[in-house]
This record gives C-alpha cells, structure tokens and sequence, in this order.
C-alpha cells in the first residue's frame, strides 16, 4: 500500500526521521512555508500504525539569538537512561562558523529543550577519523543519524561530512562518532567513502538478521570530473538517489550489491527515505518533498541483501 500519508498543514516537508515508543511512532520533519532551507524548523506528528497520523506541531525552531540562527535542519532520536535526546543540525550565520550538531532532549518525545548554548559538534573545526585506508582528515556537514540502541555499550553517530582529502566532487563520506552518555563524543570511523558521490546525505544504519545496512540519499555529479561546475559549493548538475549498502560491520566495510539502487517509481520523485519496523517487519517511508511522506513500503530479504517489493 502506498498513499501520502502525513504533511503539515500550509508548510512544505522535507527530511524526516522517526522514534517509536509504546505503540506509538513519531514523525519529525523539516517544515518551513516559503523560507526555504534556510528558515527550516522540526514539527511532529504521531501514529499507531504508520498509516493514520495526527499533527502535533512544532517542537524546535531556530534560536534567533543562538547559535542555530538561521535554520534547523536533519536529525535523528535515541532514548538514553529514560530520557530522549535529538541530534539536530543547527545552522548559523557567526563569523567564527560555530554552528554544527546540536543536541535537544526530552521526558515524552513531544516537547523538546536544548542542551547548551553551543553545538556538541562544531563544523568550524576538521575532525580526524581513523580507517582501514588511514587516517580521514573530514568536515561535517549535517544529518546526524544515532543509533537507537546502544551496540556493546556505545551508541554510533553518522554524520554526512567531506573528506578534504579528496577532489571536489568526490567528497561524500560518512564519518562515525561515537558516544556513552550524549553528551561527549569521540571520532571513531569511517562508514562510507566513495569518490562516486559528492555528499551522502541524510544516511540510516540499521540491524537485520546477521547484517548490518547503510541506508543514505546519494549525491552525485552529472557533468564529468573535471568540468563540475560549482553552485553555492556544491556541484550545479547532480544527480538525487537512494541507496542501501550492506557490512558485516555497523562503523565500516559498507558496499554495493546488485539492488542497492532503490527504484521508487513516484511522481515527483522521491528522496530522502527511512525504514522502521513494525509489526516483524522492515518498512520504508519516504519523503516527496515539498508535499509530505508516502509509504509504508516493505522490504524483502533475500540472501543477505534488502530489496523494495
């Protein structure tokens, strides 16, 4: 079954993400009416059988006096001692660029505080994360994804960032810190870099049976390297694409298989996905911005590898 399944009233959406907590599953979503990017804020709906949603509203915008002045934007939820904690990207116009990954918390997963009054981690600062190919000199950029359960102890941040060793155009990578209380985090690993992609956005990194899966929005160039033409940083010509890659691993060693393509046929297309599950089952929500999420999809697993039915 595929229908539009929740919007917030008057706004466009784009990314979400999703927590589940005694039967109920809750949607929070970048909403904004016609600011653009830059004056994103996070709303919220909930439901009980990812079909029928109730709009909440907003539970965090832009601190106008803060250091996210300018707009929120991905994030992701963890529960960690009976208390919820988000990881948001918080975006800022400081001279010193101390804006980055900040940090909210809850006791009921509707009504949200932050944490400081700076980001938990900055952007202004190059951050080295070790890997199997050595040592990763990377700038964050945002979409932090927690891991909802701690994995022997420690919970794994993902993080859409650019490897500065490498060309532009070939930056995207996925650097991994790693936390025990929420509060202090440590670089760890690289999960992914692959001189294909530019940026990958907004990744996912899920257990299922004996494997674990990196679900990201990929970015890449169109024109050839060498001829990218550059708009606000970023390549001008690209190409928006969901793929899930598999590891033995949950920090490293993500690859390609042959149906690690997601094929969503919808018009407008669709970017930016999430899997949750429900009822024994993995399923797929995915955003058709600016109008809302459509779904639930569900996956089939087979031999290892995760396809959409």
């Amino acid at each position: 079954m595929t229908q539009l399944l929740y919007k917030s009233p008057d706004f466009g959406i784009n990314d979400s993400w999703y927590a589940y907590h005694n039967g109920t599953y809750y949607a929070y979503y970048l909403t904004h009416a016609d600011r653009g990017w830059s004056g994103q804020g996070i709303a919220c709906s909930t439901s009980c059988d990812l079909l029928h949603w109730d709009y909440f509203g907003m539970i965090l915008e832009k601190n106008p006096d803060g250091w996210d002045n300018t707009g929120l934007a991905t994030g992701s939820v963890a529960e960690y001692n009976g208390r919820w904690y988000m990881l948001y990207t918080g975006n800022g116009d400081r001279p010193d660029r101390s804006d980055g990954i900040g940090l909210a918390v809850s006791d009921d997963l509707l009504h949200w505080e932050r944490v400081g009054d700076a980001p938990v981690l900055p952007r202004r600062d190059p951050y080295t994360l070790p890997s199997a190919e050595g040592d990763v000199p990377c700038r964050l950029l945002a979409d932090p994804y927690i891991t909802p359960n701690p994995i022997d102890g420690l919970y794994y941040v993902y993080i859409n960032s650019y490897a500065l060793d490498m060309p532009f155009g070939q930056r995207g990578c996925q650097a991994v810190f790693r936390t025990r209380d929420m509060i202090n985090y440590e670089p760890c690993d690289i999960a992914l870099k692959e001189p294909y992609y530019d940026r990958i956005e907004t990744a996912q990194m899920f257990a299922y049976k004996d494997k674990y899966f990196l679900y990201f929005g990929g970015v890449h160039p169109t024109d050839p390297i060498g001829q990218i033409e550059e708009w606000y940083g970023m390549p001008k010509n690209v190409c928006n694409e969901n793929y899930i890659y598999i590891s033995d691993h949950p920090t490293h060693g993500f690859v390609p298989h042959e149906s690690s393509k997601l094929d969503i046929p919808f018009n407008p297309p669709v970017y930016i996905c999430k899997i949750i599950e429900h009822e024994g089952e993995l399923k797929l929500i995915a955003n058709v911005p600016p109008a809302g999420c459509i779904g639930p999809y569900t996956f089939d697993y087979i031999d290892g590898k995760i396809t959409v039915k």
